[in-house]
């Protein structure tokens, strides 16, 4: 990014740069975050929390390959 910020600063200015920044974190970085930073718990899931026990959490491992599909 810096060669090409040099290379556009004399040409359309630091406003114009930082407008653009801006505009490609609002209309690609937020809409992937979004999309890929999704939790859908199911509607059982967590409920060992709201009754104390803590067994349910227990003994619950997870894979890389499970931590990556999700």
């Amino acid at each position: 990014m810096p060669p090409l910020i040099a290379a556009l600063l004399p040409t359309v200015g630091w406003r114009l740069i930082w407008r653009g920044g801006g505009l490609f974190t609002a209309v690609v970085c937020v809409p992937l975050v979004l999309w890929l930073v999704r939790d859908r718990p199911t509607e059982y899931e967590g409920r060992h929390y709201m009754t104390g026990d803590g067994s349910a959490a227990a003994g619950t491992t997870a894979t890389v390959r499970q931590v990556r599909t999700r």
